[in-house]
């Protein structure tokens, strides 16, 4: 046969080729099209119905602010509509503003419909509920049954549920997830990746500033682990360009007054490191770290994380079969959303409360909110999914510090569900051990029982994480992860 006519032969045979692996393709596409929008549905309908109509939520859950950011975002969408921004810079003063606005203009176009305060929330559930479909396209890299359960836990996770009324957090962490989608889908970041990675983990430091620590220590870790200077570089200068897009930043009597809000309420700091020495109660200090480790989300009226549960769970299978396997990307978003929680900077004020005999003092205000772990278990319910159904190959990890965060953060599981069915006064607690460093006849004795109690569970929880930590990385291990610092 001929050189020619072999060329015609096999161009006939492609065409059979091409059009079967076409209709292969588009069969795929509608596949995927079907359970992304299952995945949405799946997650806007129980959100819709504990929030808005009918709203079971309302009435025996804990929710935070709902009147404050609506009126703030109607106020902002009333400056815009007048062009008058100096009266829009100093509307919620402190805050970035993007987040505020988003609920104003959900409030603005549903109130009529849906009331202004319920309708004010369809902002942060819609953002909730996008991270489904999100989460399963992030981990369809691995496997479709990690993408699916990954997508169908965030969807039903109580806590996920509850805190989607979270209006910053749940807006924030959807614009964290896209970043981390492409982040994690990438074998290989091109500068247009970092680009857009970049210019969405801006928009969460505009939404939120909680989301600038997690975008600080994102950077790090991709200096320090990934060894990828031009991805930090990108996220650097977005980061940093942020701060030119916030507006009570631009007039100098609102940045003045920013910075005596924040100074005020003793916010500039991390209370991990520095509460205890702020109040004078050194005691205090493994209830500060176990709180920004996990029992943070301990209070009344908060459901449990089914996310942070599972993690919990998966980490102990792997660690009785010996193994441990992990995708360095997945892991970076996961310990990065851990980090940004412990080392956020919160207040540390207290006050006094009672007469005579029954005179105590307590925190000012909560100094840590449930809702704060929103991102940290949504990436841990994807990080468990992926360890239990996407797992296949493991990836070096070059540093041995990333997976000791995961593990201990995990392991506060078990005390966060059985304290919110028994016990949900984790603030009670410090209330306690305050008065015990006070020397408070009345509650001195039992504040030193509660700092025991503390003490006890750190050490147990910093114990079984070496344990652990020191199981999956042992020698007899058939499938030993080589760990480098």
């Amino acid at each position: 046969m001929s050189e020619k006519s072999l060329a015609k032969y096999l161009r006939i045979l492609g065409w059979p080729l091409d059009w079967a692996m076409r209709a292969h393709v588009k069969q795929l596409a509608q596949r995927h099209s079907i359970i992304i929008l299952i995945t949405f549905i799946s997650a806007f309908l129980p959100r819709f119905a504990t929030w808005i109509y009918p709203g079971f939520g309302w009435y025996r859950l804990m929710i935070y602010d709902v009147q404050l950011y609506t009126d703030y975002g109607r106020a902002m969408v009333k400056a815009v509509s007048e062009w008058n921004i100096e009266k829009f810079a100093s509307i919620n003063i402190g805050v970035p503003p993007l987040g505020t606005f988003l609920v104003g203009v959900s409030a603005s176009i549903f109130g009529a419909w849906l009331g202004v305060y319920r309708a004010g929330l369809l902002a942060p559930i819609i953002a909730s509920s996008l991270s489904a479909p999100l989460i399963y396209l992030t981990l369809r890299k691995f496997s479709n049954k990690a993408g699916m359960a990954a997508a169908f836990l965030f969807s039903f996770d109580p806590y996920l549920i509850q805190f989607s009324s979270a209006y910053l957090d749940a807006i924030g962490a959807f614009f964290i997830l896209i970043a981390m989608f492409f982040f994690i889908t990438s074998d290989k970041l091109s500068f247009r990746r970092c680009m857009i990675i970049g210019f969405f983990l801006m928009v969460s430091i505009l939404t939120k500033f909680t989301f600038a620590v997690f975008t600080a220590f994102f950077i790090m870790f991709l200096i320090l682990v990934k060894k990828d200077l031009q991805t930090a570089g990108v996220v650097t200068a977005f980061s940093l360009f942020s701060i030119f897009l916030i507006p009570w930043l631009w007039f100098p009597n609102t940045l003045q007054e920013a910075f005596i809000h924040h100074k005020s309420m003793n916010s500039l700091l991390p209370p991990i490191l520095f509460g205890p020495i702020m109040i004078g109660v050194i005691e205090s200090y493994p209830w500060y770290i176990l709180t920004y480790l996990g029992i943070g989300q301990v209070h009344w009226n908060v459901l449990p994380s089914i996310s942070h549960i599972l993690l919990f769970s998966a980490i102990v299978y792997m660690c009785l079969k010996r193994e441990f396997q992990v995708d360095e990307n997945l892991a970076i978003f996961l310990v990065t959303s851990i980090l940004a929680i412990v080392f956020i900077p919160r207040n540390y004020w207290t006050y006094t409360w009672g007469v005579n005999l029954l005179k105590s003092e307590s925190v000012l205000f909560k100094q840590f909110y449930p809702y704060y772990f929103y991102l940290t278990n949504l990436a841990s319910g994807m990080f468990a999914s992926y360890m239990i159904f996407g797992a296949s190959y493991l990836s070096r990890l070059k540093a041995k510090v990333m997976i000791f965060p995961m593990i201990l953060y995990s392991l506060t599981a078990p005390f966060t569900a059985v304290m919110n069915g028994l016990y949900p006064y984790w603030d009670f607690i410090f209330t306690l051990i305050l008065n015990f460093s006070r020397d408070n006849p009345v509650m001195g004795y039992c504040g030193l029982l509660a700092f025991i109690v503390t003490v006890i569970m750190l050490v147990m929880l910093v114990i079984f994480t070496v344990v652990i930590l020191g199981r999956i990385l042992s020698e007899k291990s058939p499938r030993k992860l080589k760990l480098e610092f």
